[in-house]
């Protein structure tokens, strides 16, 4: 996977993919409006496909008494897809939403293990809230995907893959002019990516800590269905 590649070297090779002007101030194309066709084909990239490069796992320590977190750096809220916390030697899934029922079995004065709940901080967006508070340490481990930030400096670099990129904005730049070109542009771009996916797959790493949901359920934080009680 060719990434960490410069804006102003994939701007250059897309001016050459689609044989047009190595000027873009001269030429059909303007150098701001091709560099938000690359920023947004990267973006849709990252929409379309799961890119294992893109994956993240980040640890925080949870102090005892603790009832808002620091989320890690460069993670934010939207990017998550999971939080788990360790109970002994076991990842508990946390879920979001704290609600009525979570504040009614537990007040701020009372303290219980592990963490089972999550949610936002709404007036501060870099703090999440857990319940219940413990009276321990804890660690929670957050998985997730990072979001693409976007290029506009031209040392800023790409975070997929730059070979993908260059094709799919050339294919847009010839748009309905050369289709023909443009297609098979297109159909090499979608052919590299899939290739790319499943070599990135073939070396991704297992997960070596197993997860087990709780097996016994408490009532106002675990759903509990009817007639199981």
């Amino acid at each position: 996977m060719r990434s960490g590649v410069p804006l102003h070297v994939i701007r250059k090779e897309v001016l050459i993919e689609a044989g047009v002007s190595h000027d873009p101030d001269h030429g059909s194309f303007s150098k701001a409006s091709i560099n938000q066709k690359i920023n947004r084909v990267e973006r849709m990239m990252a929409v379309e496909d799961d890119w294992p490069t893109q994956n993240y796992e980040e640890q925080v320590s949870v102090p005892a008494d603790a009832r808002w977190v620091t989320l890690p750096v460069g993670v934010t809220l939207r990017s998550i897809r999971r939080i788990s916390v360790l109970f002994g030697q076991t990842w508990l899934p946390v879920t979001q939403g704290i609600g009525p029922a979570e504040r009614s079995l537990y007040t701020t004065d009372m303290r219980a293990t592990p963490i089972a709940r999550w949610d936002y901080k709404v007036d501060s967006p870099g703090e999440f809230e857990v319940w219940p508070i413990g009276a321990q340490p804890q660690v929670l481990l957050f998985e997730g995907v990072r979001e693409i930030g976007a290029m506009e400096d031209e040392g800023d670099v790409c975070a997929l893959d730059a070979d993908v990129i260059v094709l799919r904005v050339a294919a847009a730049m010839l748009g309905r002019d050369k289709q023909e070109d443009a297609a098979l542009l297109a159909t090499e771009a979608a052919r590299l990516t899939q290739q790319i996916l499943k070599d990135l797959a073939s070396t991704r790493p297992r997960p070596n800590v197993s997860r087990t949901a709780r097996t016994i359920r408490r009532p106002g934080i675990d759903y509990i269905p009817p007639g199981s009680a």
